[in-house]
């Protein structure tokens, strides 16, 4: 007991911190260094969404989604961020109805993906489903923020070009 906390006191105040630096100066470093800390860590599943983040990072999508698809067999559950990750990496290489199935079951637990999801339709041209996504986007940032008086700036702005994208779509449509 008293060497598993240390071990996880470790991986939280050191490693963790290390990745996320690594990740955002040289990705490439980190993938590297990820390797050497799964060696200790094997049962981190956060790990290989850290590694496919690294991967995204450098442009290898194919590597990135192996990584996140490793991450959830290695949790033995489809987490929605997890599902979200390989959603992008599917989406930038242009496998879209897979993203979408990714997103889709992202969404079944968070709707907050409902959003990456009409992105994708519109990427895939499919602007009629994208529409609908949008505006499920909309109707649910609205019933977070009942009170439209209460609403912050950033939401109002965040609102106000959900609209204008959804207006655009809906000419394109016509």
């Amino acid at each position: 007991p008293q060497e598993e906390w240390v071990a996880e006191q470790r991986y939280t105040d050191y490693y963790e911190p290390k990745i996320d630096s690594f990740l955002q100066a040289n990705p490439s470093q980190a993938i590297s260094y990820i390797d050497k800390v799964l060696k200790k860590y094997p049962e981190k599943d956060f790990l290989y969404i850290y590694k496919g983040m690294g991967f995204y990072k450098i442009d290898s999508f194919e590597l990135a989604h192996k990584e996140f698809k490793k991450a959830m067999a290695k949790a033995g559950y489809e987490s929605p961020a997890a599902l979200g990750y390989s959603g992008w990496a599917l989406a930038k290489m242009e496998r879209y109805d897979e993203a979408i199935s990714e997103f889709k079951k992202a969404v079944k637990t968070n709707s907050n993906y409902e959003y990456d999801l009409a992105l994708v339709y519109e990427m895939k041209g499919d602007f009629q489903n994208a529409i609908n996504y949008y505006e499920k986007e909309i109707d649910e940032t609205q019933k977070l923020n009942p009170l439209q008086s209460r609403i912050d700036s950033n939401t109002v702005k965040y609102l106000a070009e959900l609209r204008v994208k959804l207006g655009a779509l809906k000419e394109k449509v016509k």
